[in-house]
């Protein structure tokens, strides 16, 4: 599952990658104005009404193969401390990565 997120994101900032890029050829330049706060508004919506439109297909291209909405697994992995331990360090491991980036 984590995989399948972690592939969506990627997606996602394509996604808004292509439309900053449409911005640019119409020759859009940011101020402090009504029309740049109105575009980025815009822009903000048409990222939503991407990401769901993928979605959908995405979702119905899984109930085409199959999917019924549980992920099988041949083994069962019950939980333990070390699962517990790993979940956490990677979390503040994602969170300080992200941190670190957010301040340059």
């Amino acid at each position: 599952m984590l995989l399948i997120t972690y592939r969506y994101l990627f997606v996602l900032e394509q996604e808004y990658q292509r439309l900053v890029r449409a911005m640019k050829i119409r020759n859009f330049r940011p101020a402090t104005t009504l029309h740049t706060y109105r575009t980025y508004a815009y822009l903000v919506g048409m990222f939503f009404v991407r990401a769901s439109e993928r979605a959908k297909r995405v979702h119905s291209a899984m109930i085409c193969r199959g999917f019924n909405g549980r992920f099988i697994s041949l083994r069962v992995f019950p939980p333990n401390p070390h699962n517990r331990v790993f979940a956490i360090a990677t979390l503040f491991t994602l969170v300080l990565l992200v941190g670190l980036a957010w301040r340059r």
